[in-house]
């Protein structure tokens, strides 16, 4: 049974007091991982848990080695691993530098594994959960207003959405760029904060970010000014260079 609630959200292109439409947001279960991952699956193949948990483990193991070997890597039915090179370089003849040329891994979901879930899957809609008040991150700009999917050290960057607004004296709030490997729970800072509005944010990367893959965080207080939640943009944020120096220019 997937369990859903709806969120409202309001369209970037709307017309001033037209009418928020609203979206599906899949309740957050437990994760299947670890222990219970093993027992499941020793249910289902008649292995013993600590020999599925040795299959995994060299799975793993046999993906990573597949990879820096430049090979895709298709678990049948489940996904296909591409390794690619993320970063440019300004000459033909220039060779790989370590801190600007990293191998990103791309994970393609064959449509049969789409279908099969979609088929005779049950839903049932459910009250949305108390964190229905977190930060609802819908778009992300730079100063073009061009939505971002590369990002840049130094770069200005435009947050669309509803409920934005963080208190700029807490810490522990704010706009945060998470590393994937790290969700959720570390983030780096935006800075130079420019607008800091329920619908907007304006803020800069920082210089020194390294390259990478990260999703962008915005971290409030609900009303009852104790519990912090997160509201998280959907689009993957890649970083290929990383800046020497610091312009001297605010944000505009």
């Amino acid at each position: 049974m997937l369990k859903y609630y709806l969120e409202s959200f309001q369209n970037i292109d709307s017309q001033p007091g037209s009418s928020s439409q609203y979206i599906a947001r899949v309740k957050g279960e437990d994760t299947l991982q670890g222990k219970a991952l093993h027992q499941r699956l020793a249910m289902r193949s008649g292995l013993r848990e600590h020999e599925v948990a040795a299959v995994l483990a060299a799975l793993g193991d046999e993906v990573c080695d597949s990879l820096r070997e430049g090979r895709r890597v298709n678990l049948q039915g489940l996904a296909q691993f591409i390794p690619s090179v993320q970063g440019t370089f300004d000459d033909i003849n220039e060779l790989r530098d370590a801190k600007r040329h990293q191998v990103k891994v791309g994970v393609r979901v064959p449509p049969k594994l789409k279908r099969d879930i979609n088929c005779q899957l049950s839903w049932e809609r459910v009250h949305a959960p108390d964190t229905r008040l977190r930060p609802n991150v819908t778009a992300i700009f730079n100063a073009r207003h061009e939505h971002v999917t590369t990002l840049k050290p130094g770069m200005p960057l435009k947050v669309y959405g509803a409920r934005l607004k963080f208190n700029e004296a807490a810490p522990d709030e704010g706009v945060f760029l998470v590393p994937l490997d790290k969700f959720p729970h570390e983030g780096i800072p935006l800075q130079d904060l420019v607008m800091n509005t329920p619908q907007w944010l304006i803020a800069q990367a920082p210089y020194d970010l390294p390259p990478g893959d990260y999703q962008l965080e915005v971290r409030s207080r609900m009303r009852d000014c104790t519990t912090l939640v997160v509201g998280v943009g959907q689009q993957v944020l890649s970083v290929e260079t990383q800046s020497s120096t610091a312009p001297n220019q605010a944000v505009a």
